[in-house]
């Protein structure tokens, strides 16, 4: 893919601020992960905060995220609250008591940011009137998104390692604050939502949207596939932490980077992989990068060294970007543009619920058996379930089916 949209207003404003968001989030998360292993010593403290981070995405993937962030300047807000916040926590964290109970205060806070802001802005940035394919936003977005994703943990890994967490938390907060400046002025995100053709309101409940989901097969299938895939993935994000310190040893820097090498594989991939062959192809390729995600794990839970988990780490993230395309292109070419936010906030909702449940399953689990042993399971589970939703989308269909996935 050429990325033009990257260089064309309004799309570069929104793809900046995206980078903006998704940089500071990457930060805090990072952060927060380190410092509640720091102050607990297990994974099950680690799991806590997690919980903490995505626990807010339910509430909003029911209510809904256009009804919770009316209007464009609210949206801008939201990224001001929580940087001040941010600010004064690393007030806060000049003091040794009270680090843990103000840690996962942060961690529900961001979440509730996190999950309004983000679907209403891939909601804006598909429904924008605009002839650019949906594919090359989506992917757009993929690209700026994993470029704050990079940028993000390693800036947090080299404050952690120098100046330390209270410099951390504050430089989050300033980002975040950059990004609510970027929103508030950008014509694509203030671009008003069109309304539904029969009349019907810009705002959908949940059950609109889980209809909507429902009547796209494939949607419904790749969805099933997501949540498998995010069940299983706190075994990454407690495994690594774990797996640095020992047998890899390569501190908070080491994990830092490893995580935005995750991000960098996916950036190289989105430019590289997003051709119009594969994109001819793209709900196959869905199912192909999962399994490539899977492999990624597989190699980590076997990698001997840190320059083995380095080259696992590049491989697993080339399987990230064409998911997020595939998914995102569907519902903004299938879903109608007043169902659109709501879905996608559904679709992290699927992500958020299953998540959670890994992580009070998984965090217990690799406790008691390990990191590597539970990122390998993990891994082949990942692969099988890939492999299945790939035969069962290719399976001889009914003419039914085929025209609810035309």
């Amino acid at each position: 893919m050429r990325p033009t949209l990257l260089r064309r207003r309004p799309y570069s404003g929104f793809y900046g601020a995206t980078a903006v968001i998704y940089a500071a989030a990457g930060m805090f998360r990072i952060e927060l992960v380190w410092m509640l292993l720091q102050a607990t010593g297990s994974a099950v403290g680690v799991a806590l905060g997690l919980v903490a981070l995505e626990l807010p995405v339910l509430v909003v993937g029911i209510l809904g995220p256009e009804r919770l962030g009316q209007g464009h300047r609210r949206l801008a807000v939201l990224p001001i609250y929580m940087g001040a916040a941010l600010l004064l926590a690393a007030l806060g964290l000049h003091m040794s008591t009270g680090v843990v109970p103000l840690l996962i205060a942060l961690g529900l806070l961001q979440g509730w940011w996190d999950g309004i802001l983000i679907p209403v802005l891939q909601s804006r940035l598909m429904s924008y009137p605009d002839h650019a394919p949906r594919t090359h936003r989506s992917a757009g977005f993929e690209v700026a998104s994993r470029v704050g994703t990079i940028a993000g943990p390693v800036l947090a890994g080299v404050l952690l390692a120098g100046p330390g967490r209270a410099v951390a938390l504050a430089a989050a907060g300033v980002l975040m604050a950059t990004a609510a400046g970027l929103l508030v002025s950008n014509r694509l995100v203030n671009a008003p939502a069109r309304p539904h053709p029969d009349g019907s309101p810009t705002v959908t409940d949940l059950a609109g949207s889980i209809a909507a989901v429902r009547a796209r097969p494939w949607l419904s299938l790749a969805l099933g596939v997501r949540g498998v895939s995010n069940f299983l993935w706190p075994a990454f994000t407690i495994g690594i932490p774990l797996l640095v310190v020992s047998p890899w040893h390569a501190g908070v820097a080491g994990y830092g980077v490893l995580r935005a090498l995750w991000g960098i594989s996916t950036v190289g991939a989105t430019l590289v992989l997003t051709t119009p062959a594969i994109l001819a192809r793209l709900r196959s390729m869905y199912f192909v990068s999962w399994a490539v995600s899977g492999l990624g794990f597989l190699l980590l839970a076997a990698s001997p060294a840190y320059a083995w988990a380095i080259g696992a780490t590049l491989l697993g993230g080339t399987g990230s970007p064409l998911v997020h395309v595939a998914l995102d292109s569907e519902i903004g070419e299938h879903i109608p543009p007043a169902q659109q936010g709501h879905v996608f906030a559904l679709q992290r909702l699927v992500m958020s619920a299953l998540l959670l449940i890994g992580l009070g399953v998984l965090g217990p689990v690799t406790a008691a058996l390990g990191a590597a042993h539970v990122l390998l399971g993990a891994g082949l589970v990942m692969v099988a379930a890939a492999a299945m939703g790939l035969a069962w989308h290719r399976r001889p269909r009914t003419s039914r089916e085929a025209a609810g996935a035309a």
